[in-house]
């Protein structure tokens, strides 16, 4: 579990009212203002080259709240508006009770949204340099997926699951309640929260009823990315995909709607019982990798490089999976009574909640 310094912020109230503004006056009409350069910060140009953080060592900790006032050339005022343009956003999508939108990422390294989305440009331009804090020496950024949500009515509570990548969630708005590991963590508004495959909830509290909105970008290393070893989801996938983009599920289907395919096995997991194996053939289709049980590998001595040959259908996410692997003479090498492939899916789905952006 993590230890007591998880529950403290940096910065905090008192560097928020103390924070120099960088906001020429006017009046708040919703809508972001330019900081002047006479302090050295700017949040506009993406760009490596400008340091939009105020601290040139600041380190993130896993589970640990920094606050953008504090560290960063955000400044309250521009925190206030953005938080109000967020309630304005074309946001017609909802799930677990609140409205969402979601942007998938190819390993990106930058990020810049178009209109009306971009006035969340200069904070994803502050969380791409935090997030470039909690690289190792030698790692390159790789972004996954943005999700944004407002929550605006009485429902607060997100159930317990983790991502197999690490995330900056930023929360403005209402003060919340988080739980890491189990271990209590307050978020304020213009507070960051690092997590790295932490499990993590927000549990119901009805005496927060004004709104609230979270940021939350999703992202790993490219070797990590080109492994296959990090996604959004708790279990399997890239990226988190919303129910109403999923397809029917296999049982709706025919399993096997993806055909036989050839393809060599990328990355087997050393904690869950998965591997994947990556495809030319269904790339060029569109899809991502394919999962496949880890035992099915192994049971037929099958390491990461090898070639295989297997059938494949899309899962209960949409996501391709391996139905059954083939000996070089086209028997199945998977006869090994584990139950098929909706045993598979049953291995795989992700639970109500885990992955879907807090």
């Amino acid at each position: 579990s993590l230890s007591a310094a998880c529950r403290r912020t940096v910065g905090g109230a008192d560097a928020l009212r103390e924070a120099p503004s960088l906001v020429a006056p006017g009046e708040n009409d919703g809508t972001l203002h330019e900081a002047p350069a006479s302090d050295g910060l700017s949040c506009e140009d993406p760009g490596e080259h400008l340091d939009l953080l105020r601290d040139p060592q600041l380190r993130l900790e896993s589970g640990v709240c920094v606050n953008l006032v504090s560290a960063s050339c955000l400044t309250e005022r521009q925190l206030d508006d953005l938080f109000e343009a967020v309630k304005s956003l074309p946001i017609v999508r909802h799930f677990g009770g609140r409205r969402l939108w979601e942007h998938k990422l190819k390993g990106d390294a930058t990020l810049d949204l178009p209109p009306p989305f971009d006035c969340l440009n200069e904070l994803l331009h502050v969380m791409l340099a935090l997030a470039r804090r909690t690289l190792q020496a030698g790692e390159d950024l790789a972004l996954l997926q943005l999700i944004v949500n407002y929550l605006g009515g009485s429902l607060r509570c997100v159930k317990p699951h983790r991502h197999r990548c690490r995330q900056l969630c930023v929360s403005l708005g209402e003060a919340c309640k988080v739980e890491v590991e189990g271990q209590p963590v307050a978020m304020a508004h213009g507070d960051c929260l690092p997590l790295s495959g932490e499990l993590h909830s927000v549990p119901q509290d009805l005496s927060r009823r004004r709104p609230r909105a979270s940021i939350c970008l999703f992202y790993g290393s490219a070797a990590e990315l080109a492994q296959g070893s990090i996604g959004v989801n708790a279990d399997s996938g890239v990226r988190w995909v919303h129910p109403e983009d999923r397809p029917p599920h296999p049982s709706l289907v025919d399993e096997a709607q993806l055909g036989e395919h050839s393809g060599s096995v990328k990355y087997l997991s050393d904690c869950f019982d998965y591997g994947i194996i990556t495809c030319p053939a269904l790339m060029e289709r569109g899809l991502e990798d394919v999962f496949v049980k880890k035992k099915k590998l192994t049971r037929s001595g099958l390491e990461v490089g090898a070639q295989v040959r297997f059938t494949a259908y899309l899962n209960n996410k949409g996501l391709p999976q391996v139905k059954d692997l083939l000996l070089p003479d086209g028997a199945g090498a998977d006869d090994d009574g584990d139950g098929g492939s909706d045993a598979e899916v049953k291995d795989l789905a992700l639970p109500e909640g885990a992955g879907d952006g807090e």
